[in-house]
């Protein structure tokens, strides 16, 4: 296993840290965006699996096994996720998100709800050509995404949950849930890269021909159909709670205690 750790110019102790585990790699990159970062752990990566990892998302114990089993059943240029959690800042269990299958339908006329925390894909991506676009900010994953598709990439999703997202104020990823109705810069700049993806790469296709350019309507029936199917999916996470089914609450705590406890060791240990 090898861990990149692509610091684009922090002012904490992210360098000793990573310094302190020998499978760790300390990558600086002063100035460079997300995707900057990124594309450069990509370019970097030796392995023949990647994981992207942000800074808010935590995979689960277990996660690399089955990724790695996932991963071999379903070959090549595979662009393997599943469910995950939604934490608070103390690692506190919020919700339960159970991802639909990847649409391209929905990718390219409206959403992205793929996570990328517990996502793995094949390390093939590099030679291909595929790179996150440094001009978008916060959906680079959307067109990320579409690149893929058009690359010929499969799309399998695991029936588990893999990771944990932590909300909070400052996170990019909780635009639309922490700051719905209210005006901000980055729920703006999420409109307007929104449009400028489905200008790219919306409308209707039969198979790879665009058959029906990008217009108002297929945007608004790709947010009826994902509204529908989040709302399935909602039901889906309370009959599992109901039934006692993947119950990952206990789980969560009893992880988050280890992991602080290990924390605090380690610091005393230093």
């Amino acid at each position: 296993m090898e861990q990149l750790i692509l610091d684009g110019g922090s002012t904490d102790c992210t360098k000793d840290v990573v310094e302190a585990f020998e499978h760790a790699k300390y990558v600086y990159l002063p100035k460079s965006n997300q995707s900057e970062a990124l594309n450069e752990g990509f370019r970097q990566a030796k392995g023949d699996i990647i994981c992207w990892l942000n800074t808010d998302d935590i995979l689960l114990p277990g996660t690399f096994d089955i990724a790695v089993s996932e991963l071999e059943r379903h070959g090549p240029r595979t662009y393997f996720t599943s469910h995950y959690l939604m934490v608070d800042e103390n690692l506190e269990l919020l919700r339960k998100h159970r991802v639909p299958d990847f649409s391209s339908f929905l990718y390219r006329n409206y959403a992205v709800y793929l996570p990328t925390s517990g996502s793995f894909i094949s390390n093939t991506v590099a030679d291909d050509g595929i790179c996150l676009d440094a001009n978008l900010e916060i959906l680079m994953d959307r067109d990320y995404a579409l690149q893929l598709l058009e690359k010929g990439y499969n799309f399998a999703r695991y029936n588990g949950y893999l990771s944990a997202f932590r909300l909070h104020q400052d996170n990019k990823s909780g635009v639309g849930r922490l700051f719905k109705g209210q005006e901000d810069p980055r729920a703006e700049r999420r409109i307007s890269e929104r449009s400028r993806i489905s200008e790219s790469y919306g409308g209707l296709f039969m198979g790879d021909t665009r058959v029906v350019p990008p217009n108002r309507g297929l945007s608004r029936l790709a947010w009826m159909r994902l509204a529908a199917t989040l709302r399935l999916s909602l039901l889906r996470v309370k009959v599992e709670d109901f039934a006692g089914v993947e119950d990952v609450a206990p789980a969560l705590a009893r992880w988050t205690h280890e992991l602080g406890a290990a924390t605090i060791q380690r610091g005393l240990q230093a």
